[in-house]
């Protein structure tokens, strides 16, 4: 595959302070960091699916696909189907035993799926440790899942190991589930990438447009032809001109409880802006809730999946700025496409958003 090298430098900076501002607010819940160089000695057949400062390895087979631009150390071997491993310290929970962090994961997803099942409670040996092992079965967007949560306590901190699938193909990947279990360490160097970032340059784009993200990460992200990339440190990033820094921005999140919804996400978000963003003001949201909508009659889409619609505005620098934000979720991943633009502006590009929108890819 042919690639073109994205430059760090003046000519990939400025896509204005108040795009930063966003993205760091975003990486409160989701670290923008990537991972996948092999320095080390890893074991045979695997690759490495850790994130940069981690005190310990996650390995994934080499079929699978290494995905930490979410901001979790993990991979997927399908994102056409639940097929993924992510693995996690708990921050912030209030829980220092495993077994109660796990009492709470799986209260959360008893409140959540109504078809819900425990199926076996163990103990496995994870990185040297004893780890808390759950396997339990849900329908999540109609599929029905079968995930295995291991929960774990190294040095005083919780971690979370968490394998999802649907309950057709879980069977069919013992072998590689071992694998990643029985290969898995805690080490006491931070682990280090040597990733260069790469756009492949030999993928079709929609007429008029051309492709900003990375070959890492399950999505893609079109802009018009003669928008900027800024793309940098796995955040797929555009903007219009160097007189005109109206952007539009791409990220994934992996959410910490597979029980959250995009609403919570949501929430959890506007705690943020509200508290670090001067001015914050929600202006309209559009949630889909499953209880009253169907995907077939939603009209709000992205990559073909039901998308939240949400438009806000803050203040960065004493300049006022209005966001359009869009979020999907696939195969138990939300994505995050983000439009930023002063008030000025904001009106003149939303034509060009909604094409960005809809070229949107998912799970390519």
């Amino acid at each position: 595959m042919s690639m073109n090298k994205i430059r760090t430098g003046k000519e990939s900076r400025g896509a204005g302070k108040a795009v930063l501002a966003l993205l760091l607010l975003c990486a409160i819940l989701m670290p923008v960091l990537c991972s996948c160089g092999e320095q080390e000695d890893v074991p045979q057949g695997m690759q490495i699916a850790t994130l940069d400062g981690a005190l310990y390895r996650l390995y994934i087979p080499r079929t699978w696909t290494s995905n930490t631009n979410s901001g979790t150390s993990g991979g997927y071997f399908s994102n056409n189907d639940i097929c993924r491993v992510s693995f996690m310290p708990v921050e912030k929970s209030g829980y220092t035993e495993p077994e109660d962090y796990g009492a709470h994961v799986l209260e959360a997803m008893e409140a959540r799926f109504p078809d819900y099942e425990l199926v076996n409670e163990s103990e496995v040996t994870l990185g040297g440790e004893t780890a808390k092992a759950y396997l339990y079965t849900f329908t999540y967007m109609e599929t029905p899942c079968k995930y295995t949560d291991l929960i774990l306590s190294h040095e005083g901190v919780l971690y979370r190991m968490l394998f999802a699938f649907t309950q057709e193909n879980y069977d069919g990947y013992s072998d590689d589930r071992d694998s990643i279990v029985n290969d898995f360490r805690f080490m006491t160097v931070p682990y280090k990438s040597d990733e260069i970032f790469t756009i492949p340059s030999d993928v079709a784009a929609p007429d008029g447009m051309k492709l900003a993200s990375f070959d890492r990460g399950a999505f893609r992200l079109f802009v018009p032809s003669d928008w900027r990339i800024a793309s940098q440190n796995g955040v797929a990033l555009s903007y219009v001109s160097d007189a005109d820094r109206s952007s539009v921005s791409m990220i994934p999140y992996m959410p910490d409880e597979d029980s959250m919804s995009i609403p919570e996400y949501f929430a959890l978000c506007e705690k943020s802006y509200a508290a670090s963003l001067p001015g914050y003001t929600l202006v309209s949201k559009t949630e889909f809730h499953h209880d009253t909508d169907t995907s077939d009659s939603w009209t709000i889409k992205m990559g073909g999946r039901v998308a939240n619609r949400y438009e806000y505005k803050a203040t960065v620098d004493g300049v006022e700025y209005h966001y359009l934000q869009y979020v999907a979720s696939y195969a138990t991943m939300f994505y995050v496409l983000t439009y930023t633009s002063t008030e000025a502006l904001f009106d003149s590009h939303l034509s060009q958003v909604e094409q960005i929108r809809q070229a949107v890819q998912l799970g390519y």
